[in-house]
């Protein structure tokens, strides 16, 4: 048995795209391949976006966050392989942009959300979660714009 799920396995994460628009759906595979046994509370994949705040004091705030659990609280054991499908909707109301109005106003508007936009970051992660111990996971960033 892997100590506290340190070196149990590896864990790949494809997906079927990684430029994106508000409301594309993508698609994605977690594969799973244990060396050792490990007691685990299942496969979780999220989809999330956060933004970086450009203040002295930085900090991060999750925008949006949605995730699924591929496999249930279980015995994971050695020479295990699988792989889970998954698929996310990318949501329309993170981005928001201004109508193509004219006018100097509309310009600056437009301008400022899309710096406020270039802030912004897409991840899907997939993890096999270890209760007190070292998850077994994979990150991939994405690209979504309006």
């Amino acid at each position: 048995m892997a100590i506290l799920g340190l070196g149990a396995g590896q864990i790949e994460l494809a997906i079927d795209k990684v430029v994106l628009k508000q409301g594309d759906t993508f698609n994605g595979t977690v594969s799973l391949k244990m060396k050792s046994s490990v007691k685990a509370r299942g496969i979780i994949v999220e989809f999330w976006a956060e933004r970086k705040s450009t203040s002295k004091n930085s900090s991060t705030t999750k925008l949006y966050t949605q995730s699924t659990k591929l496999d249930s609280e279980r015995e994971y054991g050695p020479g295990e392989s699988k792989s889970y499908p998954f698929s996310f909707v990318v949501p329309t109301n993170i981005l928001q942009k201004q109508g193509a109005g004219e006018g100097a106003l509309n310009t600056v508007l437009n301008f400022g959300l899309n710096m406020m936009n270039n802030n912004i970051k897409w991840f899907v992660s997939a993890k096999l979660d270890v209760p007190m111990g070292f998850d077994v996971s994979k990150r991939v960033n994405l690209s979504v714009s309006p």
